[in-house]
């Protein structure tokens, strides 16, 4: 395998891990919730997208936004209804988080079912870019994933919204104190990172083909890993932290095969020894580097 379809395959991993872990750090550092529900809605996305897409026939764009919206809508109220009840109780939330991570899964095995749902390609074929090979559907992610990762790091830096989301990441008492409404703010974190994680879902799930209740499960596993390095609330760090398992993942698989997991693990655990807080971690940030 040529080094360009390599780190082809490198930058796919890496916005895929980008717009999973974006959404999930960005609600550890404004709610102050490791939400370990996040891949149990990103499941929810896979499957608005193969009954928008697959089922129905409509647009793949249309599930996108469907899958972003509905999503979005339900962590806020899960934060409204399961969150912010339990404001400051860490394991409380845990609890919580497995709770609806259960409910999620099985609700979906039950009602729908376990068995693997095929849904199709968006776009058939194979671009070839300087020696690189890539399917279609994997050039979508990369270019989709891009635009989602910008736009989250415009809204961070440079919206009203976004400044009292990093205000509140940072002090939560002295943004109060400036007349910001925590639990508004905190409504929108959940909001905007669980509509990642659904859209997330709806995006790569044409790239996967397949479709299951517990599909969500490796992917949180990823997204934690993935703030670990970059360093916990940090979005920036979520994009670093994503560059870095995207390509130890991609030259690892290629030149040591299986034994790649170990070689991640082994490279976070020597990380974390220097930087605790991960690569871009501070003690509360969401936005700068």
């Amino acid at each position: 395998m040529p080094v360009a379809q390599i780190l082809a395959n490198a930058l796919m991993l890496t916005m895929f891990y980008a717009l999973v872990a974006s959404g999930l750090t960005l609600v550890l550092g404004v709610a102050r919730i490791v939400n370990f529900a996040h891949g149990a809605l990103y499941m929810l996305g896979a499957y608005i997208a193969y009954y928008i897409f697959e089922q129905a026939g409509l647009p793949f764009g249309a599930a996108l936004v469907l899958a972003l919206l509905s999503i979005g809508l339900l962590g806020m109220v899960l934060d409204r209804f399961f969150f912010r009840p339990l404001t400051g109780q860490f394991f409380a939330t845990v609890i919580v988080c497995l709770g609806l991570i259960l409910l999620i899964e099985s609700g979906m095995a039950t009602f729908i079912g376990a068995d693997d749902r095929n849904i199709h390609h968006v776009f058939q074929g194979t671009v070839h870019i300087f020696g690189a090979s890539l399917a279609a559907d994997r050039i979508l992610v990369i270019g989709v994933g891009a635009l989602v990762t910008l736009g989250l790091f415009y809204f961070i830096n440079r919206t009203k919204v976004g400044t009292a989301m990093r205000a509140v990441s940072q002090d939560r008492e002295a943004a109060a104190l400036q007349g910001i409404n925590l639990n508004y703010i905190s409504a929108l974190a959940l909001g905007v990172g669980c509509g990642l994680a659904g859209f997330a879902g709806a995006l790569l799930a044409p790239v996967g083909g397949v479709v299951n209740p517990y599909i969500g499960q490796a992917v949180l596993f990823k997204a934690i890993l993935v703030i670990t390095v970059g360093g916990f609330g940090s979005v920036p760090g979520a994009f670093v932290g994503a560059v870095f398992i995207g390509f130890v993942e991609s030259f690892g698989y290629w030149y040591i095969g299986e034994w790649v997991t170990a070689l991640l693990f082994g490279l976070v655990f020597v990380l974390l020894i220097v930087r605790p807080r991960g690569i871009l971690g501070v003690e509360h940030t969401i936005g700068h580097y």
